[in-house]
């Protein structure tokens, strides 16, 4: 994990923001799964009884879906995964 995100409750902050703006800019059809692996992750995260380890399975779920799907990402959109997968 990140040094900088030591506290959790940090780390799912930053992680929401991030997921946020992932969902934002996913609109293509084909990445419709990807989308959907988010936003249900968001909503865990959001849960006062989340675990840190969501993170670890989000991250996963990103990594099978990606490659299942055969999803591909503008720069703007891995240069934000990138982001997220730092929190991890």
């Amino acid at each position: 994990m990140n040094q900088r995100y030591f506290n959790s409750q940090k780390q799912k902050i930053e992680a929401l923001s991030i997921i946020g703006k992932l969902v934002d800019t996913l609109t293509k059809l084909e990445q419709q799964p990807l989308r959907t692996v988010l936003i249900d992750h968001q909503h865990k995260l959001l849960s006062p009884l989340s675990d840190p380890i969501i993170l670890n399975t989000l991250s996963i779920k990103i990594s099978t879906c990606l490659i299942q799907y055969e999803i591909l990402l503008s720069e703007s959109e891995s240069l934000l995964f990138k982001e997220l997968f730092q929190l991890i």
